[in-house]
C-alpha cells in the first residue's frame, strides 16, 4: 500500500503523481465509455423502475458457444423493480435479440443476473440494462468459438487491482485489444 501524504505536507511529485492517477482515471473511463442506447428500440418503458442507478457498471462471463451471463447490480431499489435487459449486435443495441423484463435477485443487493443463449458461436455482442429514466453502460462479449474451431484464441489478463492505490495501465492496453478473453487472476 502506497503512503498517503498529509494534506499539509504534498510534495511536488504526489501532486503530479496524483495529477497523473485524475488524468489517466478520466482517460480510462473514455477508453471503457460505450455509445448510448438506440433513441427507440423496442418494448415499453413506463412500468419499469423509475429513479435508480447502476454503480457497478456491467459485466458477462460464463460464456459458451450460444450466449454468456449477464450481470449488474442497480441501486436505490426493491426486489419488485422492473429492468429491461437488451442484447444485440449493434453497439447501440438497435435490432436487439434479446429484449426481456428482469427483477434483482431477491436478497441479494439489487444484483441481476440474466442467461443470454441463441446466439451464434464466435459473435460478439452488446448488452445494457435500463430502467424507465436511467440507463447502464453497454458491455461487450464475444462468444466462445466451437471446439472444433481452428482459429487462434487471444487471451488477455490482469491482476493486483487497487482503485484506491494502484494503477489501473493494464485495463486501458486490454480495452484497446481485440482479445477473446480477459482473466482476473487476483486482486
Amino acid at each position: 500500500m502506497l503512503p498517503h501524504p498529509s494534506p499539509e505536507r504534498v510534495s511536488r511529485r504526489s501532486l503530479l503523481r496524483g495529477s497523473a492517477v485524475l488524468g489517466f482515471s478520466v482517460a480510462l473511463s473514455e477508453a471503457f465509455a460505450a455509445p448510448a442506447f438506440a433513441t427507440a428500440p423496442d418494448r415499453p418503458r413506463n412500468l419499469l423502475a423509475r429513479g435508480r442507478t447502476f454503480p457497478d457498471g456491467v459485466s458477462a462471463g460464463g460464456v459458451p458457444t450460444d450466449g454468456a451471463t449477464l450481470w449488474t447490480r442497480v441501486a436505490g431499489g426493491g426486489p419488485s423493480d422492473k429492468l429491461q435487459v437488451l442484447v444485440s449486435r449493434n453497439a447501440d443495441l438497435s435490432a436487439p435479440e434479446l429484449v426481456d423484463e428482469i427483477t434483482p435477485d431477491a436478497g441479494g443487493d439489487g444484483t441481476v443476473h440474466v442467461a443470454f443463449t441463441g446466439g451464434a458461436p464466435g459473435e460478439q455482442y452488446h448488452y445494457g440494462f435500463r430502467t424507465a429514466d436511467t440507463e447502464s453502460t453497454i458491455g461487450r462479449f464475444r462468444t466462445a468459438r466451437p471446439a472444433d474451431s481452428a482459429e487462434p484464441t487471444k487471451v488477455g489478463f490482469f491482476t493486483c487491482q487497487s482503485y484506491v492505490d494502484r494503477y489501473f495501465g493494464a485495463h486501458e492496453l486490454l480495452a484497446a485489444e481485440d482479445l477473446d478473453l480477459v482473466v482476473c487472476l487476483g486482486d
